[in-house]
C-alpha cells in the first residue's frame, strides 16, 4: 500500500513572471510564458496563496507533480491536467498533489485543487494529504496510484479512475473519496484503510487500457480490500480474478449495490482479529467460476483460531486460574460482530460456497464453522411489488434501504392485499396459511435467490382484454411447473431421429410470471438437466431468449434444448443443439426471439 508522506511539492521552485504580489491571486492563460509545475502555497513564501489557469496543464519532467497546492494553498485549472514524469527520481511523481509540506509554521492546513476536465499521468494521478480537498470533474488516468487520499482529505472524481497499482488508496480517519464512475486497475480497485470511506458509482473491473491482451496483468486481481474500521460502498458490479471483496485486520464495512465475481474468493474474511466487526453486504450474486482450478470459493474465512494472538500454546495453559478463565470470557463477550448480507451465493458446486482456510483446523472443525456460518448468512428478499399490495415481515439491516432477508433456518410473513397473491423463485418455498397470509422460507439446498412476486389475479375475457377477478378461496395459479421428463413423450415427426425424449421440461406460463421469472426458471433448469440430457422449454406464446439464457446454455456445454411455443394457434418445435454458436442467434440487443431462431436453426409444426 503506497503512502508517501515524505513528498516535498514546494522543493519544486516556479518562477511566476506575473506575480504582483506573493499573496494575490496569479491568473495563467495558455499563451502565458509560464512553464508547468503550477504550484501554490497557502503560506505565500513559495508561490501565491493561489493560481487560476485557463486551459489545460502540460507537464514533462522530473517535479514531484506537475499542479501542486500546499499549506492552504489553492490551484483551479479550467481545463486537463496532462503529466508526464522522466523516470530518473527515487519517488514516484504525481499530475495533482495537495499536501500540507511541514514548511507552512503554525499553518497545518492541506491543499485545495479543481480540475475542469480530466487528470492524465504516467505516474500517480493524485495525492492528497492532510486535510486537502481535490475535485476533479473528468476522468482520472495513471500508471501507477490513480488517486492516493490519507490523512482527513476529500477526493471527488465526476468520471472513472484508471490505476494500474491502484485504483484508490484511502487512509484516515475522515478521508472520503467519491468516484462517480468505474474504478480499474490490474492490482487493487479499492484500498480503504483505518476509517477512511471510499465510494465508487459505477463498476470495478477489468483494466484494459494498454495491456496485452492475453496478459494476466488485464485483469483486476483484487476488488475492495477494506480494513481497520474502514468502508468501502460500490454501486455496480466487481469482477476479479482473485477476490472480489477482502476485509482484514480487525474490521470494515463493504456495501456492494451489484454482483461480485472473482475466480478465486468472492468475499474473503480475515476474522483472526477477534475483536473486529465485521459488515458485508452484497445486493447481488457472488459468484466463484473456480477457473483453471480446482478451487473458488463464494465465502472465504480465515476464523480466529488461526491467529496465535488468540491461542496459548504454553505448557502451563492448562493451569490458569479462575480469573484467567473469567478474563477469557470476557474477552469472547467482547468478540465483534460478524454480519453477512447477501442475495445469492454461487460456486462450481456447494462444497465451494464456504471455504476455510489454515492448516490447524481439523476438518471437522472446519465442517462445524462452516455450517456456523452458512446458518448466519442473511439472505436479501427481492419482493417485486409494482402496486404496493404487499407487505413483508422480515429482518432488516442497516446496509440495505426497503428490502428484507431472512437465514436458511428463518421464514418471513408476507400479507397482500385482496384481489392479489403471491409467487416466488424457484428457491422460494411458500405456504399460504388460513388467515390468507403466506409463509415464505428459502428451500433447502439454495443459497439465496429469493424473489418473491405480488400479482393481481386476472383472467382473460372473451374479447381478449385482462379484467380484475374477485375471488375466495381459490387455488393460485401455477405459471411454471417442472417435471424430470420421465412422464413426457417424444415429440412425434416425419424423421424419427427428430424425436427426443427430453430428460428436464419447464412449462411456462408467460401470461402469469414476469420475464425476470422466465429467465430465472430456464437458467435454473439448464444447470439442473442432467449430462447429455435434453432440456424441453414449453411456452404458451412466443417471446425471446437473452444472452444471460444462452450464455448458461454454451457454458453447460453437454445439453440440447428442445423449445416448443404457439405462434398463431399452433405449435412449433425449434431444436438447439449442443455447440450452437450462440453469438450466431444474438441480435445487436443481446435478444434471441423465437421466430428468429425458428428461421435460423429451422423447426417443425406439430
Amino acid at each position: 500500500m503506497y503512502k508517501n508522506k515524505s513528498l516535498k511539492v514546494i522543493s519544486a521552485v516556479v518562477s511566476f513572471a506575473m506575480v504582483v504580489s506573493m499573496t494575490s491571486v496569479t491568473s495563467l492563460a495558455n499563451d502565458d510564458q509560464i512553464q508547468p509545475p503550477v504550484i501554490a502555497d497557502g503560506t505565500g513564501v513559495k508561490g501565491p496563496e493561489r493560481v487560476e489557469v485557463a486551459g489545460d496543464v502540460n507537464y514533462e519532467g522530473t517535479a514531484e507533480c506537475a499542479v501542486g497546492a500546499v499549506n492552504g494553498g489553492e490551484v483551479s485549472v479550467s481545463g486537463s491536467v496532462n503529466h508526464q514524469e522522466i523516470y530518473d527520481q527515487t519517488q514516484t511523481s504525481y499530475a495533482v498533489v495537495a499536501i500540507n509540506n511541514g514548511s507552512g509554521g503554525t499553518n497545518k492546513q492541506g491543499g485545495k485543487v479543481t480540475v475542469g476536465n480530466d487528470v492524465i499521468s504516467n505516474a500517480g494521478g493524485i495525492l492528497a494529504d492532510d486535510g486537502s480537498v481535490v475535485n476533479i470533474t473528468g476522468d482520472v488516468e495513471a500508471w501507477k496510484t490513480g488517486i492516493g487520499a490519507f490523512e482527513g482529505s476529500k477526493v471527488i472524481v465526476g468520471g472513472k479512475v484508471f490505476g494500474v497499482d491502484q485504483g484508490v488508496n484511502a487512509s484516515g480517519k475522515g478521508t472520503a473519496v467519491t468516484v462517480a464512475g468505474d474504478v480499474t486497475s490490474a492490482a487493487v480497485g479499492v484500498w480503504s484503510d483505518d476509517e477512511a470511506t471510499v465510494t465508487v458509482g459505477g463498476n470495478i473491473c477489468d483494466n484494459k487500457k494498454g495491456i496485452p491482451e492475453g496478459s494476466d496483468s488485464r485483469i483486476i486481481r483484487n476488488g475492495v480490500v477494506v480494513g481497520n474500521d474502514a468502508t468501502a460502498i460500490v454501486n455496480g458490479n466487481i469482477t476479479t480474478r482473485e477476490s472480489g471483496v477482502v476485509i482484514y485486520e480487525g474490521s470494515g464495512t463493504a456495501i456492494v449495490n451489484g454482483d461480485v465475481t472473482a475466480d478465486y474468493i468472492g468475499v474473503g474474511m480475515d476474522m483472526s482479529y477477534r475483536n473486529g466487526d465485521y459488515y458485508v453486504v452484497v445486493d447481488g450474486t457472488v459468484k466463484a467460476t473456480g477457473k483453471d482450478n480446482d478451487y473458488g470459493y463464494a465465502l472465504y474465512f480465515y476464523p480466529p483460531e488461526l491467529n496465535p494472538e488468540n491461542s496459548n500454546d504454553s505448557e502451563d495453559s492448562e493451569e490458569q486460574d479462575d480469573s484467567d478463565d473469567e478474563s477469557e470470557a470476557d474477552t469472547d463477550d467482547n468478540a465483534g460482530e460478524t454480519v453477512i448480507v447477501v442475495y445469492k451465493l454461487e460456486a462450481k458446486d456447494k462444497d465451494h460456497i464456504v471455504g476455510i482456510g489454515g492448516e490447524s483446523l481439523s476438518n471437522e472443525d472446519k465442517a462445524e464453522q462452516i455450517g456456523y456460518i452458512l446458518n448466519a448468512i442473511n439472505y436479501i428478499i427481492k419482493v417485486h411489488d409494482g402496486d404496493k399490495a404487499g407487505e413483508v415481515e422480515a429482518n432488516t439491516h442497516p446496509g440495505l434501504t426497503d428490502q428484507k432477508t431472512i437465514k436458511s433456518s428463518e421464514s418471513a410473513t408476507v400479507t397482500v392485499k385482496d384481489g392479489y397473491y403471491l409467487k416466488g423463485s424457484q428457491a422460494a418455498v411458500i405456504t399460504r396459511n388460513e388467515d390468507g397470509t403466506y409463509t415464505v422460507r428459502l428451500k433447502e439446498g439454495c443459497f439465496g435467490g429469493l424473489d418473491l412476486y405480488i400479482l393481481k389475479k386476472t383472467i382473460e375475457d372473451a374479447t381478449g382484454e385482462t379484467v380484475n377477478v374477485e375471488t375466495e378461496g381459490e387455488a393460485d395459479p401455477q405459471p411454471i411447473v417442472v417435471t424430470d421428463g420421465s412422464m413426457a413423450a417424444p415429440v412425434v415427426t416425419e424423421d424419427a431421429a427428430d424425436a427426443v425424449t427430453p430428460a428436464r421440461v419447464v412449462s411456462l406460463n408467460l401470461t402469469e410470471i414476469t420475464p425476470a421469472q422466465m429467465k430465472d426458471a430456464i437458467i435454473e433448469n439448464i444447470a439442473a438437466t442432467p449430462d447429455d440430457g435434453v432440456l424441453r422449454i414449453e411456452t404458451d406464446r412466443v417471446s425471446c431468449l437473452d444472452t444471460a439464457m444462452l450464455q448458461a446454455f454454451a457454458e453447460k456445454g453437454n445439453i440440447d434444448i428442445e423449445l416448443i411455443f404457439t405462434y398463431n394457434g399452433q405449435k412449433i418445435r425449434v431444436f438447439i443443439p449442443r455447440g450452437t454458436d450462440i453469438s450466431s442467434l444474438l441480435d445487436k440487443d443481446g435478444y434471441c426471439g423465437y421466430l428468429n431462431l425458428a428461421k435460423v436453426l429451422g423447426y417443425i409444426i406439430l
